[in-house]
């Protein structure tokens, strides 16, 4: 009977090999409604599915259907679009003299962050799960800078050579990606890796003339780094950088693509860009995940799950890939197995009935 029921299996599960680079529409997406909101977006979702971002004036933490909204006291305009593992949430505010800061929020409670000596137009830019946050701001010339805030301390660094940098991301060994420009923020620019100290640039050859600045944690735990270049026809390559070697990815379907983010999956998730629009992708084990359900859309934030946040037209959403035919497939033969494979032979009926013979 076994013979007989695993071709049906494999015929209704859909188990069959997909080409390099195939497209399956397989990205299920949720629109977040947070309150009577006219506005909204989601900027990041860490692994239990705790979710950040705006609405209206305010920011929210949504988790488990529940809405927290985040207000500073005296503030007209409250944001957050960081969160790590332990689901502490980084936001910033505006006063209504103009000022502004950014905070903290772990608990129910809101801590003030210091502004960095020396920095103005201050953004926080992503946090990792020691608490360690790279952020960019502006030092007296306008130049672009970039700081680490670990154990309450700045530090405010740039890259040796260059004129300006900023920091895009942190990973939980403390590892920082950043972009650096040699002579103000004009081509070529350089992706960097600054690790214990030291600085790593890289870039592909020199007929790309940049990288373009994405949102996202575009650097995973295992200082692999998803990058995006411009080529002198102003058309987007993705690459991903791991260990010292840049590797291009493929476009979908020669649409041009723009990555921005990279999880510890090795998940890269990102826009498709067609004809001036977007739609979202999930790049995953040499697959697109993709979906129509979503347009004018920016994504912002990918967990390890493969699920991501952004915003589109009709406000915040979560995107999760399904279940792929594989594991629906591996799910039902073992299911049959268990049901019509070989019995037990300690099975006292089969027992019974081999004595009686």
């Amino acid at each position: 009977m076994r013979a007989l029921f695993l071709p049906l299996l494999i015929g209704i599960s859909g188990f069959v090999p997909l080409a390099r680079g195939a497209s399956i529409d397989k990205l299920n997406v949720v629109h977040l409604q947070p309150g009577n909101s006219t506005y909204s977006a989601a900027w990041a979702i860490n692994d239990t599915g705790q979710i950040v971002g705006d609405a209206d004036n305010a920011g929210f933490l949504y988790q488990n259907g529940t809405y927290t909204y985040l207000n500073i006291p005296g503030a007209y305009k409250t944001g957050v679009n960081l969160i790590n593992q332990s689901g502490e949430v980084v936001g910033s505010f505006s006063l209504p003299d103009g000022d502004s800061g950014s905070f903290t929020y772990v608990n129910g409670k809101y801590t003030i962050l210091p502004q960095p000596a020396g920095l103005s137009n201050v953004v926080y830019r992503a946090i990792n799960n020691a608490g360690q946050i790279v952020g960019t701001g502006e030092d007296a010339q306008f130049h672009d800078r970039w700081f680490l805030y670990s154990k309450e301390q700045y530090t405010i660094l740039n890259v040796p050579g260059f004129s300006e940098s900023i920091a895009l991301g942190i990973n939980n060994k403390g590892e920082i990606l950043g972009v650096a420009w040699p002579s103000g923020q004009t081509p070529p620019a350089y992706a960097f890796v600054y690790t214990n100290g030291k600085f790593t640039s890289f870039r592909p050859s020199p007929d790309f003339d940049g990288f373009d600045e994405v949102v996202g944690s575009l650097i995973n735990d295992s200082g692999q780094v998803v990058t995006n270049y411009a080529d002198l026809s102003g058309h987007t390559h993705n690459f991903i950088w791991d260990d010292g070697v840049l590797t291009s990815l493929p476009n979908y379907n020669d649409e041009y693509t723009l990555a921005e983010g990279i999880n510890n999956r090795g998940d890269v998730a990102g826009e498709i860009l067609t004809a001036g629009t977007g739609s979202l992708y999930l790049y995953r084990d040499e697959q697109f995940f993709t979906t129509s359900a979503i347009s004018g859309l920016l994504p912002a934030g990918m967990n390890d799950r493969g699920q991501i946040v952004g915003s589109d037209s009709n406000g915040a959403f979560l995107a999760s890939p399904t279940p792929e035919p594989t594991t629906i497939a591996l799910f039902l033969i073992a299911f049959v197995f268990f049901v019509f494979g070989p019995t037990n032979p300690h099975d006292p009926q089969k027992r019974r009935r081999h004595e009686q013979n």
